[in-house]
């Protein structure tokens, strides 16, 4: 805790270093680069495992044996293969991604528009606000009497 303390700026009222809170402690941290290390071994023999099993074959075991981690690493960073494989899907960068079917998407689901892969976005609600504007017009058909 002495550390901590150390490292925030803040005093209380007789000018002594005030206990920071959790957040203040975080925004001054480093990321620690072997956690850094150690999620993208396995997010990458996660996704190895993926092309040559699939994911119903696959075990944390699998993934264990293929990143080279042991069993408690793997559950301080991931609670499961769900998990891992939420967290390969959030780094995917691409428009559209087709896991066990393809071209299989409701007719209102945005595709395209990521990196080369398109200009903009097709289908749904991203493509008429894309490629349409609002635009007021007023026709006069008569006389009418104004407040102003």
């Amino acid at each position: 805790m002495l550390e901590s303390t150390k490292a925030c700026s803040m005093f209380d009222s007789e000018q002594k270093p005030a206990p920071c809170s959790e957040t203040q402690l975080m925004s001054t941290k480093k990321p620690d680069r072997r956690i850094a290390r150690t999620r993208e071994l396995a997010l990458d023999a996660f996704r190895k495992l993926m092309i040559d099993r699939g994911f119903e074959r696959i075990t944390v075991q699998h993934v264990l044996d293929r990143a080279g981690i042991g069993r408690a690493t793997f559950y301080a960073h991931f609670r499961s293969k769900q998990d891992l494989l939420t967290a390969s899907i959030a780094r995917l960068q691409a428009g559209t991604c087709w896991i066990n079917h393809y071209n299989v998407t409701p007719v209102e689901l945005p595709f395209g528009g990521v990196k080369l892969s398109g200009l903009g976005r097709e289908n749904g609600r991203a493509a008429l606000e894309h490629y349409t504007q609002l635009k007021s017009v007023y026709v006069a058909m008569s006389n009418i009497d104004a407040p102003y």
